[in-house]
């Protein structure tokens, strides 16, 4: 792996990406990232992770990445959609921003990005208990052809989950008899919304996407407000006909509706603009791109700083953003409103 990954920095990669939350990168021990860690701080490239737990497990998360940085000599990283989940852990904010806060004392340039939205959005197969946690998705829709593995999953999603937690999840994307239902609540769908995810895991597992409540406003605004966080989607934007699926609506509206947040709050729109361009440039080391100068790619926004925000929600995930009013890739108009 250290060998792939040195050849692949050598051609140009820019860093090395790990999610350490998901099979198989979970599998990952801390000795491992850690040699490969060395090998990109050797080249003077980034690390960004998806940490391996957002949630009852951040502050540990945190502290397994920065010590491996340390252990290796690593003085860059990313920390990917930055976040407190779960009401349970919202209250560790102030020491999450602590551990940041002394790893950039220490020399090493933590950055992180941060959609602004309240639900999260991955594969619905993330919430699976005990064994089927560990599994890929492939191997899940495979088991669950038995009837008997059917209801044993949802037995232990029963004995998992309390039946509050259906309320916070909401269905965005799958294939099948549920496709009409994006943006709809499983405990609005079903009296029995263990069964239904079982049902929908064994009809589309990989395809199937839900989005999670569970985050803080506040934490939000603070995390966004911090000078080292930079917008990000977190997702991609599928077709506006819904041809290939249902988007979490920050595929649409997370860069407007960050820039417009940092509007509201300091009327800057030199800083809110550098966030979202200067920012992500610098820190992913894009010398073609970040500002506008001579030499530089022509890939421009214009946008009304009174109107742009996004406009994107769960009824209407693909709602294009407000405010535009043309984009250019390397000079060539690619959007005219």
């Amino acid at each position: 792996m250290c060998r792939l990954l040195d050849d692949a920095l050598a051609d140009g990669a820019i860093g090395l990406s790990a999610g350490l939350l998901y099979v198989p990168g979970k599998f990952a021990d801390a000795g491992e990232i850690t040699a490969l860690m060395r090998v990109v701080a050797a080249r003077d490239r980034i690390y960004t992770t998806h940490l391996r737990s957002e949630g009852d497990r951040l502050l540990e998360s945190l502290e397994e990445t920065f010590d491996a940085a340390r252990a290796a000599n690593l003085k860059r990283i990313q920390i990917s959609h930055f976040k407190t989940a779960g009401r349970a852990n919202w209250g560790k904010i102030d020491a999450a921003l602590e551990l940041i806060e002394n790893a950039r004392a220490e020399g090493i340039s933590v950055t992180v990005d941060r959609y602004p939205y309240l639900e999260s959005m991955t594969q619905l197969s993330v919430i699976l208990p005990g064994k089927w946690g560990d599994l890929d998705d492939i191997t899940i829709q495979s088991k669950l052809r038995s009837g008997e593995e059917c209801r044993a999953l949802a037995d232990a999603l029963r004995a998992a989950r309390a039946p509050e937690y259906w309320k916070s999840v909401r269905l965005v994307s799958t294939t099948g008899v549920h496709s009409a239902d994006g943006g709809k609540i499983l405990a609005e769908l079903s009296d029995d919304p263990a069964t239904l995810v079982v049902e929908l895991l064994a009809h589309d597992c990989a395809g199937t996407t839900a989005a999670f409540a569970g985050m803080c406003r506040e934490n939000m605004e603070r995390i966004v407000a911090l000078d080292y966080c930079m917008p990000g989607s977190d997702a991609n934007a599928f077709p506006a006909d819904e041809s290939l699926g249902r988007a979490h609506w920050r595929a649409f509206g997370a860069i407007t509706r960050f820039i417009r947040m940092r509007l509201d709050a300091t009327g800057n729109i030199a800083a809110a603009v550098r966030r979202a361009t200067g920012l992500p440039a610098e820190t992913f080391q894009l010398a073609d791109a970040g500002s506008i100068a001579a030499g530089k790619s022509a890939d421009l926004v214009a946008f009304d700083p009174d109107e742009i925000d996004g406009a994107s929600g769960p009824a209407f995930p693909h709602r294009p953003a407000k405010g535009i009013f043309f984009t250019l890739k390397r000079g060539e108009f690619v959007y005219r409103a």
